[in-house]
């Protein structure tokens, strides 16, 4: 089952700087949600596992990301990704284009790609609007996590009751949920109802 989906994003960064942060293999697969391990390959190639909530199915994809094309004049890439569901419920291929164009004074990214579902995974491809809500959350959060990347962190002084609080009290590790969880879950239902009642 095949679905082309394009999606877009803006950042107040400029587009050089998004795309250098782009051809960062690693780092930009950091940013990712639901990604549970990467591991670089190359400059242009990485490795990893990602982790996706669909409504009762969770999914765990393994698979590769490989630059296959980029253009710094343009600011311009394609890039081949392929995964299989480590319990063998399907596979999953991309073909993805992505381009950084100037708006503003920051920038915006066009995502566009033509997704090849296989295995139980491909009854999602059957309602392309499932399809684009998820690709959609997806690149969002990307989004935000990218602009995090390059914000300024702000540390605020700590008293010495909140010294002694944090050293008693260390910082949880990153949380590495898998992407989905009730809200996606709950926009993925909605955007499949109402594709079947549009039909009826």
């Amino acid at each position: 089952m095949a679905s082309h989906v394009t999606c877009q994003f803006n950042l107040s960064l400029p587009p050089q700087q998004v795309w250098d942060a782009l051809k960062d293999v690693v780092g930009v697969a950091h940013c990712f949600p639901g990604v549970m391990s990467v591991e670089a390959l190359d400059e242009r190639a990485c490795k990893g596992v990602v982790q996706v909530r669909l409504g009762p199915m969770q999914l765990e994809f393994a698979g590769q990301f490989l630059y296959t094309e980029l253009d710094d004049a343009n600011w311009c890439a394609t890039a081949d990704a392929h995964g299989q569901d480590q319990r063998g419920r399907g596979r999953a291929e991309s073909k993805i284009l992505l381009k950084v164009l100037p708006e503003g004074t920051g920038s915006v990214t066009t995502v566009e790609a033509k997704t090849e579902l296989s295995g139980t995974v491909a009854q999602f491809g059957r309602a392309k609007s499932v399809i684009q809500a998820v690709a959609e959350t997806l690149i969002g959060s990307f989004a935000k996590n990218l602009e995090a990347k390059f914000a300024p962190p702000t540390v605020a002084p700590l008293a010495v009751t909140d010294l002694q609080r944090t050293a008693d009290n260390p910082p949880a590790t990153a949380n590495r949920a898998p992407v989905g969880g009730f809200g996606l879950a709950w926009r993925t239902l909605t955007h499949w109802f109402r594709g079947m009642f549009s039909r009826a």
